[in-house]
């Protein structure tokens, strides 16, 4: 069956879990099926172009409120664009895009595809809990990124007969490393194990903990850090306070044309994130997919911890625990399982998290929209 979809969410914005999957679908399903994007722009400007068959519309932006894009022109289009599609697929968090399903009634089935829940937006949030609530009332179909997430979100549990387990999956080809800079990073820590991390420098990332793991590992163990964000200043003090500058390094000049490299040359990947706004870890498959051995929290309510497989594809630890973190490092690097953690973080990722599976499940849960067992497949795909 050919499928005319309209992806709504994040396209051309810097490269999130969000943005990744709408790029994926766009590129793996336009062959067969139309799908087309309205997102947001970075600017005030609206623009519409083409990506080999599919439209891309970026409405104006003229501010942001609570990180959410404000966009006057984003209900234009939503408004005349929502019933020339089979399916809305409605990537959320997405407060605009709610509000405008709810202001504008459509013929086309809607999927909600749940990145996460919102959080500590305070007053904001408690105002829009009851869109929030009519939007998941209203969509025939609601993906969400794992069991564990569906029951531990106040949100889905209200809707769980309706929602499935859509894991995302990730193209390997889109990270390709380099052999001379890869080369190069291990002869930079030549007698070295290195500890690799990725992600925004803000809060929830957590990298203050593995920061100070350092202080818990022997000298031969250096700590990488890629990304960019408000906290840099903050973990450059940390390190320079506890006198790590031989043993903790940021890189913030890490782009994706460069960070495939690093997941090559190093030895062990950390995520040390806390709180469930790290609702499922892309750069976890990423890691899996070059046969990294992983160390990861057990967020509360969180699908890390299903991501990585303790004891599998690595060690989960408590949450803001650096000495955890520092041990579980030196049990992958010291003992006498790491070739198995290596082949076993590669087999989850080709099971769980590849591309085409990601885009089969979807597939297979559009052509299946009136099942009445979609929480059984939750169930199903949460033993594996």
């Amino acid at each position: 069956m050919r499928y005319k979809i309209l992806q709504v969410g994040k396209y051309y914005s810097l490269k999130g879990g969000i943005e990744t999957v709408t790029q994926s679908l766009v590129d793996t399903l336009q062959n067969d099926h139309s799908i087309d994007v309205l997102c947001f722009s970075q600017d005030a400007t609206t623009y519409r172009s083409k990506v080999d068959s599919s439209t891309i519309w970026e409405s104006g932006t003229f501010f942001s409120l609570l990180s959410s894009p404000i966009s006057f022109k984003f209900f234009k289009h939503f408004r005349r664009l929502r019933n020339e599609y089979d399916i809305l697929l409605i990537h959320t968090p997405n407060p605009l895009a709610s509000v405008a399903l709810l202001c504008f009634r459509t013929k086309a089935k809607v999927v909600v595809q749940w990145h996460g829940d919102i959080l500590n937006k305070g007053m904001f949030y408690s105002l829009f809990r009851p869109i929030e609530r009519r939007v998941l009332q209203r969509a025939d179909l609601v993906l969400a990124t794992s069991a564990v997430y569906i029951e531990h979100s106040p949100a889905l549990t209200e809707v769980k007969e309706k929602c499935r387990v859509l894991p995302l999956g990730i193209n390997q080809k889109n990270l390709m490393s380099n052999l001379e800079l890869v080369a190069e990073i291990r002869k930079k820590y030549k007698g070295k194990k290195i500890i690799f991390s990725l992600g925004r420098y803000v809060y929830y990332k957590g990298f203050e903990y593995l920061i100070e793991a350092g202080k818990y590992l022997p000298d031969d163990v250096v700590i990488l850090i890629g990304g960019y964000g408000p906290q840099k200043n903050v973990y450059e003090n940390l390190i320079e306070t506890l006198l790590l500058q031989d043993k903790v390094r940021l890189v913030p000049e890490l782009n994706h044309g460069t960070w495939g490299s690093y997941f090559a040359a190093c030895d062990v990947f950390c995520l040390p994130s806390f709180e469930k706004s790290e609702s499922f870890g892309i750069v976890l498959l990423e890691a899996m997919s070059f046969s990294k051995p992983i160390v990861a929290t057990n967020i509360p309510g969180s699908g890390t911890p299903w991501v990585n497989k303790h004891g599998y594809s690595g060690l989960n630890v408590p949450i803001k625990n650096s000495r955890e973190i520092a041990t579980a490092v030196q049990t992958i690097l010291r003992g006498d399982k790491y070739e198995e953690y290596c082949k076993n973080s590669r087999n989850r990722f080709d099971e769980h998290f590849t591309e085409e599976k990601m885009v089969s499940r979807l597939l297979d849960f559009l052509g299946d929209l009136n099942s009445q067992n979609a929480y059984k497949a939750v169930l199903d795909l949460e033993k594996k």
